[in-house]
């Protein structure tokens, strides 16, 4: 008997099939929540160190997360900036949603 159920589910043309959303189906961008978790900075230097979503970025090369690039940073606060000149301000202990894309 478990034979013929195995055979069945083999067979099922639905088995292995993908579901696509249609046309009508809306498709919901998917988010970036961005975690500002610590910033060590040189006020008399400008060197800097921030820690974004267990990312390390620096003033030296790692400067991008997801597309989105460190434009300024302070004691407390970063900006962010991506390529459509959008801007966020992440501060210590808040986190900030974007749409991803």
């Amino acid at each position: 008997m478990w034979m013929l159920g195995l055979s069945l589910f083999f067979t099922h043309p639905y088995t292995f099939e993908k579901k696509h959303p249609s046309s009508s189906e809306q498709v919901k961008p998917s988010m970036t929540v961005f975690v500002l978790q610590g910033i060590f900075l040189r006020p008399d230097t400008q060197e800097w160190i921030v820690w974004i979503n267990d990312h390390r970025l620096d003033h030296l090369s790692q400067r991008s997360l997801h597309g989105w690039y460190v434009l300024k940073v302070d004691a407390h606060y970063v900006v962010l900036e991506n390529s459509r000149k959008q801007r966020i301000t992440l501060q210590l202990k808040q986190s900030v949603t974007v749409p991803e894309g």
